[in-house]
């Protein structure tokens, strides 16, 4: 599904649950965050925060009714600032949490927009991939899929 019909989804999905977005990111807010830490964003980032930006109060503000708080771009922190100085990485950045930051959730992004874009589970000492890529984060979020939210299956265990 392209990234325009995601968004669309997405925005029907969270006005259904009364669940409101922010304010949209700017181009010079985008631009000067690509800078900053000398990343591209996605296509599909780029457009998300362009069109939706997150929960209008972002991190640690509303939920939905998963318990995820979508971060607005100002909020977006490299795993190495969320660890606060504890170590961590600089390509991965955090751009959403479940349950008040019990994990978050991390994309690695880039200086080049064609490397691949996966995006994680952060539970602490563990990471777990769960997309390839943030369509494909948003396409299993708006489809419940609960190996993408939580990094679980609810499959019986053979």
């Amino acid at each position: 599904m392209d990234h325009v019909t995601l968004l669309k989804e997405l925005a029907a999905a969270w006005v259904a649950e009364d669940h409101p977005h922010a304010k949209p990111a700017a181009d010079a807010e985008i631009a000067a965050f690509e800078s900053r830490h000398g990343v591209r964003l996605p296509s599909d980032l780029r457009a998300y925060f362009a069109t939706l930006n997150g929960g209008d109060l972002g991190h640690e503000g509303s939920t939905d009714h998963e318990m995820i708080s979508f971060w607005r771009l100002d909020q977006v922190r490299t795993q190495a600032e969320l660890n606060e100085g504890k170590g961590g990485r600089t390509d991965l950045f955090g751009f959403a949490d479940w349950s008040v930051d019990c994990h978050t959730y991390e994309i690695e992004l880039h200086s080049a927009v064609e490397e691949a874009t996966p995006v994680f589970i952060d539970y602490g000492p563990e990471l777990q991939k769960v997309a390839d890529s943030f369509s494909a984060f948003l396409e299993g979020y708006l489809a419940g899929d609960h190996r993408v939210l939580y990094g679980i299956s609810r499959e019986p265990s053979a």
